[in-house]
């Protein structure tokens, strides 16, 4: 994770007994992330999950955020994400 955040120049590492998280949270750090995996597609349920996360980054990147139609928007995506995404065979 230390040289992930040395290459890309952002992110917050901490350290637990069982893992390592490089925590995003600046909107260009953010960003910058979107155009890498833009370019370097992710495969499987993460290549879904990062479309999901794109999503709403754009509703975010618009202000939509700030609005109750853009939130239930955001909250309907983040419901079906990462371990609450339903497979499809």
């Amino acid at each position: 994770m230390q040289k992930i955040k040395e290459c890309w120049g952002l992110g917050i590492i901490s350290k637990t007994s069982s893992c390592v998280r490089l925590t995003v949270t600046k909107k260009s750090d953010i960003d910058t992330l979107v155009s890498i995996f833009s370019r370097y597609a992710l495969l499987g349920n993460k290549r879904l999950d990062f479309e999901d996360f794109s999503k709403i980054q754009e509703i975010v990147s618009k202000d939509l955020h700030k609005t109750e139609g853009g939130l239930n928007e955001i909250l309907l995506i983040k419901s079906k994400m990462n371990s609450k995404r339903i497979h499809e065979n």
